[in-house]
């Protein structure tokens, strides 16, 4: 029997390939034990020491403290800013007792459901961190310039469940994301779709999580169930891996490309925020304070923020350039 893709298990180390299994309907949520949570904010360089121009935009600094190995490697929503599995043991070399200014209230005592409606499923965060439900714009489906219909235009036949979707908007390809490989798809042409290129990047067992193109539409970056990331040139005859960019946790679950395409953000099942410098090809630094998976980012139009969600229940707000954690949103499920 084939698996499907989900987050890692936690606690028994289970491989990152046994996952559960998505069922159907739209309401299904895996329901993931959560270890107990430590409010504690970590955050770390593992270089011994750091040159490039990467040190002021995300706030690195030398000092001992602050440098070592990686630690031991710990699942699964999705974020989006309208404005712009498994868990593994940790031992962060530097921590930070938490602020309580940082955390926000959990919706349910703070953010009461929209009047005469089901419970808010969107937020608003203002300027000083504050957030409130926001209702469906009574507009949003007559205001000018808002599509009216909706038609197929194409069906990628992929053959197996597809956790990760990307479209090249000057090249005309579909990059669609299955277990253990990447099918590139033209949808320029007419007719009936077959894949023109197979890109293998994990064991054929594993799932592909999340690829992400570059501006210029001849990188291509993918995550997975696996401790690396593949970065593959697209513009050769052929298409090939010329980079790999390698964690310690077992599992990448999102990604994120920052605007000027110099920096890669990858969510690890570890709980860790891996950020890599894609010029060197090194890690620059790793952001930690969710106490399971990240598994959903997203970064300010003007590079300077970072959000990210987790199957600890919350939503964190990143400073890059001083390389530190800004807001926590507590909320009741994923």
């Amino acid at each position: 029997n084939e698996t499907h893709p989900a987050p890692c298990k936690s606690a028994s180390l289970s491989p990152v390939s046994e996952i559960l299994t998505p069922r159907p309907g739209p309401s299904y949520m895996p329901q993931i034990a959560k270890p107990s949570t430590t409010d504690v904010i970590t955050l770390r360089s593992p270089l011994n020491s750091f040159t490039s121009h990467f040190g002021s935009s995300f706030g690195v600094i030398p000092h001992p403290t602050l440098n070592g190995e990686l630690a031991a490697p710990s699942s699964y929503i999705s974020i989006h800013l309208s404005a712009g599995p498994g868990i593994y043991g940790r031992s962060p070399l530097v921590a930070f007792e938490s602020h309580p200014h940082l955390r926000g209230s959990p919706p349910s005592a703070s953010l009461p459901a929209i009047s005469g409606s089901k419970p808010a499923y969107s937020f608003h965060v203002s300027a000083d961190g504050q957030m409130q439900p926001v209702p469906f714009p009574p507009d949003a489906l007559i205001g000018s310039g808002i599509p009216r219909h909706a038609r197929q235009l194409h069906t990628l036949s992929h053959g197996e469940v597809v956790c990760a979707v990307t479209i090249s908007n000057s090249t005309q390809h579909v990059y669609t994301g299955g277990k253990g490989c990447v099918k590139v798809w033209d949808v320029g042409q007419p007719g009936t779709k077959t894949p023109v290129a197979q890109l293998d990047c994990l064991n054929r067992d594993n799932y592909i999580r999340s690829c992400k193109l570059l501006p210029d539409s001849r990188s291509l970056i993918v995550g997975g169930e696996a401790s690396t990331l593949s970065i593959w040139d697209l513009a050769a005859p052929t298409p090939r891996i010329k980079a790999e960019l390698t964690s310690s946790a077992p599992a990448c679950y999102a990604l994120a490309i920052s605007p000027d395409a110099k920096v890669c953000f990858s969510c690890c099942s570890d709980g860790n925020i891996v950020v890599w410098d894609l010029q060197n090809q090194t890690m620059v630094r790793q952001f930690q304070g969710h106490t399971d998976g990240a598994s959903c980012i997203d970064i300010s139009n003007y590079g300077t923020k970072l959000w990210t969600g987790g199957l600890d229940n919350t939503v964190r707000c990143w400073d890059l350039r001083e390389g530190r954690q800004l807001q926590q949103h507590d909320f009741n499920s994923q």
